[in-house]
């Protein structure tokens, strides 16, 4: 599998974003760092670690803006079946409850132009 990685930098006090990336909104830039070629299981500790490098965080979506955003990004950035565009959707330990890379709680299930997975209505592993 080939692995985009692709993530959000939440720059703080500069309103520019590194080469590669733009800016959205209230200083966070988005875009894509590098491309590595993964198995699967591997990615999501690939993709954090990647991210923690240049302090950014793997995608996160919180509401349809981002969803949209990311949508209409896979479409103009190409995709193909063997791409895996990596979430920041991880199980938290402790509470067996899925939550973000970045500790948010996950609040943002039915994605309008997006897939619905009951799964994140259980307790995670």
């Amino acid at each position: 599998w080939r692995l985009l990685l692709v993530l959000s930098i939440w720059q703080i006090v500069h309103s520019s974003c590194p080469s590669g990336f733009e800016l959205i909104r209230d200083g966070e830039c988005r875009g894509l760092y590098t491309s590595l070629t993964l198995y699967t299981d591997e990615a999501y500790g690939k993709t954090v670690a990647k991210c923690k490098e240049i302090q950014a965080q793997p995608i996160i979506i919180h509401n349809q803006n981002h969803q949209s955003y990311w949508m209409d990004w896979r479409e103009k950035n190409g995709s193909t079946p063997w791409n895996i565009w990596p979430i920041g959707l991880t199980c938290n330990t402790n509470t067996k409850k899925w939550v973000w890379s970045d500790g948010s709680a996950v609040d943002y299930y039915k994605p309008a132009n997006g897939v619905y997975y009951t799964e994140l209505d259980q307790n995670c592993k």
